[in-house]
């Protein structure tokens, strides 16, 4: 029985891997950890995310998805069969509007409310914590750890409070 990686979503379009181009360069980096979760969670939930690529005649330089193909080009070294990849197309003038486009798309705008945070991951897997991203930094919650009952949300006083996650040290400026 072959291994083989599945798609869950639906896109504009699918392409082969071999036809995706990476755009960034050396704009972000993954370390061997990270790639590995990544790949792990591509097996377990297959590509539900497109890739946002900038066609251009015969060619497809993708602007969103360089670890993803980073990883599927490894799962692919591990012998999984990988299907034809979902793609969603970002019209772009020239090279210049292609990556004025590719830092929107990879910018993080929203900053996570701890309190709200904290019921999305409530009913999730553990492993999820190790995908979460913070501003900044790259850490681990275990929401377990914090007692988020010590933080008044009362409207009494519209303030800002520091809190500091008791295992990394790491300070998030919430909105009260």
């Amino acid at each position: 029985m072959s291994k083989k990686i599945t798609v869950t979503c639906r896109a504009a379009d699918t392409l082969p891997i071999d036809v995706l181009e990476e755009f960034q360069g050396g704009l972000k980096k993954i370390t061997k950890a990270n790639l590995e979760k990544l790949k792990k969670r591509i097996i377990k939930y297959g590509m539900n995310v497109p890739f946002f690529v900038w066609r251009v005649g015969d060619w497809c330089r993708i602007l969103d998805g360089h670890q993803r193909l980073k990883a599927l080009l490894s799962l692919r070294e591990d012998g999984y069969e990988l299907p034809l990849l979902p793609v969603a197309y970002i019209d772009a003038d020239n090279e210049k509007d292609a990556r004025d486009k590719l830092l929107g798309i990879t910018s993080q705008y929203g900053e996570f409310e701890i309190q709200e945070l904290s019921e999305w991951m409530r009913d999730l897997d553990d492993g999820v914590a190790d995908t979460l991203r913070l501003a900044g930094s790259e850490i681990k919650p275990s929401l377990k750890d914090i007692d988020f009952d010590d933080y008044d949300d009362g409207e009494a006083e519209k303030s800002q409070k520091k809190i500091k996650c008791p295992k990394c040290g790491y300070e998030i400026l919430r909105q009260s």
